[in-house]
């Protein structure tokens, strides 16, 4: 216990607490669920104060690219700043919701396992396999800021990051302890 009082820092594992302090957690898979919830906690701190920044905490294996872009095109929208913080994980889809924290404000922890992975079973037929690579590599090549065709092979073979890659290749700003 804190002797003078309650502690600064929010318990990272009390969601209540986290959102408390502007903190938004998408935790584990994302699915339509998670990513409901991310956006009506997103939306909400907007509601509260559109000029604060809000900070969304991403520790994720990845999960569905539907799902996943509606976090993304949120992120993208609201008006608060939105800093995004991966500790320790972040896979796939999620590694894209992070990236589309506000630039200069995505850092990523030291030993932060960080890819992307192939999307080739995401969909129901190989052209729509190929269309939805085709736009999720515009999109990740708009947020790291390289040309969609650099981007679209790790997203037909896959790509494994150490945090200074993510950083090199615009998908993060800086690594934080």
């Amino acid at each position: 216990m804190w002797p003078f009082g309650k502690r600064n820092a929010p318990d990272p594992h009390d969601p209540e607490e986290a959102l408390q302090h502007r903190i938004v957690r998408l935790d584990g898979e994302i699915t339509d669920t998670t990513a409901q919830v991310a956006i009506a906690q997103l939306l909400f701190l907007q509601h509260q104060d559109a000029r604060q920044p809000i900070t969304l905490r991403v520790e994720s294996p990845g999960g569905g690219v539907a799902a996943g872009m509606a976090v993304v095109d949120t992120v993208r929208e609201l008006r608060p700043p939105v800093r995004t913080r991966a500790p320790a994980m972040a896979h796939g889809i999620a590694l894209v919701v992070f990236a589309s924290g506000r630039k200069g404000e995505r850092a990523v922890g030291p030993a932060a396992e960080l890819s992307l992975t192939p999307i080739e079973n995401a969909a129901a037929s190989p052209a729509d396999a190929s269309r939805l690579r085709h736009q999720l590599a515009g999109v990740i090549a708009e947020l790291c800021g390289q040309h969609p065709e650099a981007v679209a092979p790790h997203l037909l073979v896959g790509r494994r990051l150490t945090p200074s890659e993510a950083v090199a290749c615009g998908l993060a700003d800086r690594v934080e302890a």
